[in-house]
């Protein structure tokens, strides 16, 4: 592409915004910009603002738009670029998004850089959201709400063979993946445990003692499962809920992969629900999910395979939890209060899960 994009909000000026909206705008322009930074304390790999844009006329565009924007911190940026964060999530909205009936923001700009180290998104600010914030937990209802979204998604591409034609989305198991995962866990583990050493009984810390040496069989394990497109990181700061009631909207496709429907919906179910209320709730939702399928024309995995990917869901939760000391400041009071809550309900559901009979 030859446009530049911005590096910071403060480059997304009035001829800037009016350039990438042009194909929204018709004849009006956009005469008057400003803008807040929000989510700095979500673990976010991305720049995150919302603007508010005045317009010389009459436009159906919004006065509010989210923009999603690189990492200002260049070392957190250039994992992204590395990982192929970035160009994923512009594939999603440029091209997928439009596929799937899982509810989404409206995207009204997706442009990536050559090199993958830039981009920028403009997308609907949805408005009126419930903050439901991740470390507390959602209730029993809204995680059934974010299963539905889920299985949407899922059903769209069960087993199909236009997964082979997906450039850019990952499965689980490439080496450069393995290997920058078990590279995350071998730094975030540590400075993970030791926050959570105060508040997790130490037989629950030894589960986390060998993830490193786990991450490749975790990883080539779930690339051996039934493949769908799966969001990749299906957690509460990464979902809005609007407060009429109305469907939660997915955000953050970062992590969009190629891999089984089920480790979405554990995944989300670790870290979106209170351990008590996932070990209440997850059989209930663990149904729902298979029942959408069904309605979507997907046969739903057996009950055996079903708790071997939620045995492999937490297992990478765990290697999710152990990013946020790592791209994050755990000063933050929320920020470490996000990486105990992440890593304490994965240490939990590993437990559990391995337990866990299959009917």
């Amino acid at each position: 592409m030859s446009r530049t994009l911005p590096a910071a909000p403060s480059d997304l000026d009035a001829a800037a915004l009016d350039d990438l909206l042009a194909p929204h705008l018709a004849d009006a322009h956009v005469v008057a910009v400003s803008h807040d930074v929000i989510g700095a304390d979500r673990g976010l790999l991305a720049s995150v603002s919302r603007f508010t844009l005045g317009y010389d006329r009459p436009t159906r565009l919004p006065r509010t738009l989210i923009a999603k924007l690189a990492s200002p911190d260049p070392d957190v940026a250039a994992r992204a670029a590395r990982t192929g964060l970035y160009r994923r999530e512009v594939h999603f909205y440029r091209d997928l998004a439009p596929q799937v009936a899982t509810r989404t923001p409206d995207c009204f700009a997706a442009e990536l850089a050559d090199d993958g180290r830039s981009f920028v998104l403009l997308l609907e600010d949805v408005a009126e959201v419930t903050a439901i914030d991740q470390v507390t937990g959602c209730s029993a209802a809204q995680a059934a709400a974010v299963v539905d979204e889920l299985a949407l998604l899922h059903a769209r591409w069960w087993t199909s063979p236009e997964l082979d034609a997906l450039d850019g989305v990952p499965t689980f198991g490439p080496p450069q993946r393995i290997a920058n995962l078990t590279q995350l866990a071998t730094v975030g583990w540590p400075p993970l445990r030791e926050l959570l050493a105060e508040v997790v009984p130490a037989h629950l810390l030894r589960l986390g003692d060998g993830l490193t040496e786990r991450v490749a069989d975790v990883l080539a394990d779930l690339d051996r499962r039934e493949r769908t497109v799966v969001h990749g990181d299906a957690r509460l700061d990464n979902i809005l809920f609007p407060s009429d009631g109305g469907r939660p909207v997915l955000l953050d496709w970062q992590g969009l992969t190629i891999g089984p429907g089920l480790v979405d919906v554990g995944y989300f179910a670790v870290q979106s629900l209170t351990t008590a209320d996932r070990r209440r709730h997850l059989t209930a939702l663990l149904d729902r999910y298979a029942a959408v399928l069904v309605e979507g024309g997907v046969r739903p995995p057996t009950p055996a395979e079903t708790d071997h990917v939620l045995r492999l869901a937490a297992q990478f939760s765990l290697v999710v939890a152990c990013s946020v000391p790592v791209l994050s400041d755990t000063t933050d009071a929320r920020v470490r209060a996000l990486a105990v809550a992440m890593g304490e309900r994965s240490l939990t559901a590993i437990a559990d899960l391995t337990e866990r009979a299959v009917p």
